[in-house]
């Protein structure tokens, strides 16, 4: 029998999939995939009171203008916590933003690093 998710890991997991993107966007322009819309779409569901900060995070995140690509990202990010009630987890941005780097190519590579 399948096991299903709980409200609170899919919360998670929305937050987390809106985390490494905005961590994303520090290095560049984050492609704007359907499993991110499915992620906003589901944080906006549970009743948030604004949509602008969901839009705004959205549209930061193809931004051309690399460190304010990311600053926008992370204030909308923030907005979105703060609209849906919750406190943004820093230490886990940071983990998180620690993974993302630690995937980047290092100089001389030419292909992505495999997650680990």
């Amino acid at each position: 029998m399948a096991m299903r998710l709980g409200q609170d890991r899919l919360l998670a997991t929305a937050l987390m999939a809106l985390e490494e993107a905005a961590q994303e966007s520090r290095y560049e322009p984050v492609r704007r995939t359907i499993a991110l819309r499915l992620a906003l779409a589901y944080l906006w569901a549970l009743g948030a009171r604004e949509r602008s900060p969901f839009d705004r995070f959205w549209t930061a995140l193809g931004e051309d203008a690399g460190i304010w690509r990311f600053d926008h990202a992370d204030r909308a990010l923030e907005e979105i916590y703060a609209d849906l009630g919750l406190r943004r987890d820093h230490e886990l941005a940071m983990r998180i933003w620690q993974k993302v780097y630690a995937r980047r190519p290092k100089p001389g590579e030419t292909a992505p690093r495999p997650d680990g």
